[in-house]
This record gives C-alpha cells, sequence and structure tokens, in this order.
C-alpha cells in the first residue's frame, strides 16, 4: 500500500501487518493438532470413521478412518451418490430413505448394514447419525465403524452354538429350533415330512480305517444329502453318524417313498479317503408331519421307530412310520435287555453236536450252539432269540460268552482225559469284522493252554458282503496263519459262493441242511451236492454235510465222497456234562451200527439195480 504524506513528495510505504500470535495462541493450537492426530489414530486403530452431510447443499465430507474403511485415499472427492454404491441394492434404499427422515423430521438413525470396498473386500458396518443445526443451516453428523471382525465373531459363536463344525450343518440345537417353526407352519396346512438317518456299520469304519477316514465319510454324507434335497428343505447333523432331513411340500407316502429313496441311493456311491475307498450305505426313518402328529416329541419317536425298523429289516433301506411297527420295535428292545440280562446272570450255556468222519465214523469235532435256558420259557434254541443274533452289540456279547466257554470247556474235557479233537464256533458278521478279534481269539488260546487248531471258526457268506470285505479276508489269512480252521457255513444259501472261495482262505464247507434234506428224493438237490463235494475235492477242502437225519441220506452222501457229517442221526445238541458218556456209547457200538444200516441201504440199492 502506497500513501502520500501532505506537502511530501516521497511516496510513504505502509507494509500490511499481522499481529503477532501471542505464546499462549501458539500452544493451543499445537494442542489441537495433537487431538487432531490422536483423533486420526483412534479412528484408525478402532476402524472408526465420521462423515457429514449439508442438507442445503448436498455436500458430503468423510475423515480419513471414513475413507480407509472404504478403501478409499484420504480427501477423494465423495458425493452421496457415489458412497452408496458401496453397499447393495436393498441396502442402498434402507439408507437412502433413512437419510430423508432425517432430513425431514431430524430423526436420529443407527443401521448395521453388509458392504463392499473398493478392492472388493466386504464386511460390516454400524453406521450412526443425527442431525445437527447450526446459525439455521442442517446438517446430518455420523459416525461409523467397522465391524467385521466383531460380525465374524459373532458369526463363529453362532456356528458353535448352531452349527456342526465337521459337516458345517446345522446342529442339533438348530434343528430342534427349526421343528418348532415347523409345526407352527405345519398347524397352519403345511405339508412335510421328518427322516432320521444313521451311517450304517459306522464305528466299524472308525474301527477299521480310522477317525479321519469316519470324518470323511460323515462330511461325504453330510454333502450329499444338501446336494440330494432341494434349497428349501432342511438338513442337520445331530451327532455321531446321526442325520435328520426336513422335506417340505410332501404330501403323501408315495411322494416320501420316492424323495427318501433318492437320499438312500445318493449315499451308496463310493468314496475314496485317504486311498481308502468305503463304500456307505445308510438307513433312513421317517414320518409325514400333519395334524394327526402330536407335537414335536411324537414326530421325533414316530421316526425313530422307522429308523428302528430299517435297521431290522437289514439297513441301507428306507422304511415309513407304520402305527404296527410300536409294537415290534418295543418287543425287541425288550429282547434286547433280556438277553442283556440274561449274559449277566448265566443263563446262557453252550451246547455242543457232533461232526463225524463218513468213511471212518470217527468224531472228528464238535459244533458249539448257544442255548438260553430262560427263568421262565425253559430251554431255548436260537431260533426263539433269533433277533438278537442279528443285533451287532447283542451278537458280539452272545459270540464273547460261546468262544470263551468253548475253549475253558474244551480245556477241561482234555484234562479229564476226553477225546475232544475241536470245537467249531460260530461267528457273527459282527463279531467278524472288530480288529480285535484276532488278538482276542488268540488271548483266548493262551489262556487254556490250547493249540491253534482246537479252534474252528464257522462264518456265513453275508460277512464277506459289503464294505469289510477286505477286512473280512485279511481276518480270515491271519487266522489260517495262526492255524485256526475256518470254514464256510450253510454253503449255497447265500451270494455268490464260488466267488468266496476263491477269493477268501476257507479250509471246510458246510452243506446247508436244506440240501440234505432232499437227498433221495428230489434229483436237483442230489445233483447239487454232488458238484459241492466234487468241487471240495477238486479244491483240496473238506466237505461236511449238515442236518443229516435218516441212513438214507448218511449212505448217499457217503456213496457221493462226502467227508464228514452233523445231525440228529448221530446226536443232538448236547450238555458238555454229557459228552463223556455219548463218546463211550459212540465208541461201543452206535458207530459201527449206523455204518452197518448205511452199508444195508447200500447193498439193497445196488440189488433194486
Amino acid at each position: 500500500m502506497t500513501v502520500r504524506r501532505r506537502g511530501e513528495t516521497k511516496p510513504l510505504s505502509i507494509a500490511a501487518h499481522t499481529p503477532p500470535v501471542s505464546d499462549q495462541e501458539q500452544a493451543s493450537q499445537a494442542e489441537v493438532n495433537h487431538w487432531k492426530k490422536k483423533a486420526e489414530q483412534v479412528e484408525r486403530l478402532v476402524k472408526l470413521g465420521s462423515f457429514e452431510l449439508e442438507f442445503d447443499t448436498g455436500l458430503l465430507s468423510w475423515s480419513d478412518g471414513t475413507y480407509a474403511i472404504f478403501g478409499l485415499p484420504p480427501g477423494t472427492p465423495i458425493t452421496v451418490a457415489q458412497a452408496i454404491e458401496f453397499y447393495d441394492i436393498e441396502t442402498q434404499a434402507l439408507i437412502a430413505d433413512r437419510i430423508e427422515i432425517a432430513k425431514q423430521s431430524g430423526e436420529p438413525y443407527d443401521l448395521t448394514v453388509p458392504f463392499q470396498a473398493r478392492g472388493g473386500r466386504t464386511g460390516w458396518a454400524r453406521m450412526i447419525a443425527q442431525v445437527e443445526t447450526i446459525n439455521g443451516s442442517a446438517r446430518l453428523f455420523g459416525v461409523i465403524r467397522d465391524i467385521s471382525r466383531e460380525r465374524d465373531a459373532e458369526e463363529r459363536l453362532r456356528q458353535q452354538a448352531h452349527g456342526d463344525v465337521l459337516t458345517g450343518l446345522p446342529n442339533r440345537r438348530a434343528f430342534q429350533l427349526y421343528l418348532d417353526q415347523v409345526f407352527e407352519e405345519v398347524r397352519q396346512g403345511a405339508a412335510m415330512a421328518l427322516c432320521i438317518i444313521d451311517v450304517d456299520h459306522f464305528k466299524m469304519t472308525n474301527d477299521l480305517h480310522g477317525h479321519a477316514v469316519g470324518d470323511k465319510l460323515l462330511q461325504a454324507i453330510g454333502h450329499r444329502l444338501s446336494a440330494t434335497v432341494r434349497t428349501i428343505d432342511f438338513v442337520a447333523r445331530l451327532g455321531g453318524d446321526e442325520f435328520a432331513v426336513v422335506l417340505h411340500g410332501v404330501r403323501d407316502k408315495a411322494e416320501l417313498r420316492q424323495r427318501a429313496s433318492g437320499i438312500v441311493e445318493a449315499a451308496r456311491q463310493p468314496l475314496t479317503a485317504d486311498q481308502i475307498v468305503v463304500e456307505p450305505s445308510i438307513s433312513v426313518g421317517a414320518c409325514l408331519l400333519g395334524p394327526k402328529v402330536k407335537g414335536l416329541d411324537a414326530a421325533l419317536r414316530q421316526a425313530d421307530i422307522a429308523l428302528y425298523k430299517a435297521k431290522l429289516n437289514g439297513r441301507d433301506q428306507f422304511c415309513l412310520f407304520q402305527p404296527s411297527f410300536r409294537r415290534e420295535v418295543d418287543d425287541h428292545g425288550r429282547l434286547l435287555d433280556e438277553v442283556g440280562i440274561g449274559l449277566a446272570r448265566n443263563q446262557f450255556e453252550v451246547h455242543y453236536q457232533p461232526i463225524v468222519d463218513l468213511r471212518t465214523q470217527i468224531v472228528r469235532g464238535w459244533e458249539a450252539l448257544v442255548r438260553w435256558r430262560h427263568p421262565t420259557k425253559g430251554l431255548l434254541a436260537p431260533a426263539r432269540f433269533m433277533a438278537a443274533l442279528m443285533d451287532p452289540k447283542a451278537s458280539v456279547a452272545i459270540d464273547d460268552f460261546v468262544l470263551a466257554k468253548s475253549l475253558l470247556q474244551m480245556r477241561q474235557w482234555l484234562d479229564g482225559g476226553i477225546p475232544v479233537t475241536c470245537a467249531g464256533v460260530n461267528v457273527s458278521d459282527a463279531q467278524l469284522k472288530r480288529p480285535d478279534l484276532v488278538p482276542t481269539i488268540m488271548s483266548l488260546l493262551q489262556a487254556n493252554d490250547l493249540t491253534p487248531d482246537r479252534l474252528k471258526i464257522e462264518v456265513l457268506e453275508t460277512a464277506f458282503v459289503g464294505q469289510a470285505t477286505k477286512s473280512v479276508a485279511a481276518t480270515i489269512d491271519r487266522l489260517a496263519r495262526l492255524g485256526v480252521v475256518s470254514a464256510l457255513d450253510d454253503f449255497g444259501t447265500g451270494h455268490a459262493s464260488l466267488i468266496h472261495l476263491k477269493q477268501f482262505r476257507v479250509e471246510r464247507i458246510k452243506i446247508d441242511r436244506s440240501f440234505v434234506a432232499n437227498l433221495g428224493k428230489n434229483g436237483y438237490d442230489q445233483a447239487i451236492v454232488r458238484c459241492m463235494i466234487a468241487l471240495g475235492r477238486d479244491l483240496g477242502i473238506r466237505i461236511t454235510a449238515e442236518g443229516i437225519e435218516t441212513v438214507e441220506q448218511l449212505e448217499i452222501l457217503r456213496r457221493l465222497g462226502c467227508d464228514c457229517g452233523q445231525g440228529y442221526l448221530f446226536g443232538r445238541p448236547m450238555h458238555p456234562d454229557d459228552v463223556p458218556d455219548f463218546l463211550v456209547r459212540w465208541h461201543d457200538g452206535a458207530a459201527a451200527s449206523l455204518l452197518g444200516q448205511a452199508d444195508a441201504v447200500t447193498r439193497s440199492s445196488l440189488r433194486v439195480v
């Protein structure tokens, strides 16, 4: 600025002067800057930001913390339209609506919404905003915080509370909550069905192949169930190897059978886990949900009963609940309870039936046969408690009893000078598939000071069918190498017997009594028996015919070259105390008498010819 004083020709220069800043003012400004930086640090640490929106001008401003949340450089120009693009369509509409309400009425808002930052990162944000009026001008001021970590932690807690960690499916608790909702819909007329599912022989898979394979099997079953049903249906893992499925829109039994059968079929597909091939199967029990089902507990009970029935029928199948199942399942449960009590109270016994050499009439061994001396029903043969023998848990308990009792009895006979060569013990499918069967047998043999050739295990062909085929073959092979003889029982009645003779180390074949019963009456049965005996001879396998009851049957079997025989003609199953007397009578003439009668039948048939 230039001015001239009056009477002076030389201009006077006056510079603009800013009053000096006092030390106090400088200190105050420094403190403001300090706390501003502190605030920015806090924003970054807690992922907090702030924003202002001037209603009059529409101008939006963000703090550095807000820019950081959305992945933008601080100071980047931002408009309201650009800001809401970080949210999905539904959330955009919600935010726009709440801003408009705040502008019109001054009502604050508190929203928790999902967002997607620049770069694709997704998360959750909580924004709290209120309207402020300064000098007559209204503006929206708010804070926003990235709560993605807290949200993820809440989801993990929810998963732990309502989800199964292994399969990712809802767990039992979530299933119960869902069923509560379902019954509300059923009361309003919705058509649904409930399925309870067990993985067949899961414990055996765990025992044979380890928990890692078992876990992968459960994961595969969970995935297959989810993939088979529709998106509106509900699949949960209840625990262990038990799953549940709620099927929507199922109005009748025919539709339920069709959909449940598809679930069973999907589960059958082979699974390779850790280079081990598993052939899984499931059993499914189901019931329709409708007005006749009185509550959640009743529905679960019906599905459980149907599942139990599916297992009784052989597993790997679907079973729809019927009221008549209740009594059958209850009877079966009572039988298993009684068997357990009977074993604990020593009500079971082992009786022995002789196996005779058809050429020399020498008693070659004895088959150990279980009997139940019931306190009210008397002495029961296995046919009277067959359902228990078909149950995996009960059959193993009975097998353990018979095996231990038979070997102990043999030791007692030998110590008493009774010439008993070996005992044949029936081994159930469940027993044969136990991984500890071989050491258990060898331990019992050692405890009774018996050589392995004193024991013969008799197995059915059904033990060779299913996913445990390789382990069964390995068990039989280990026993054979240790000296324990294996016999294939009821030969000719199972599946693909010739394949079993090729695949498994079987040293004895027992021809089923159904073929022996018609010898001399039915030419077809006699031809079949002739072929079986010839097959055994060619393969070097000894043949025993079961169920011999007549001298004519004995004569035909001797003539065909059968090695051994067993049946009422020689002796009924007897108490171990009766075995010594039987052997005395047998050696004193009973054997010679039978042999003479058979020879007489042979001579008679030759004269007729």
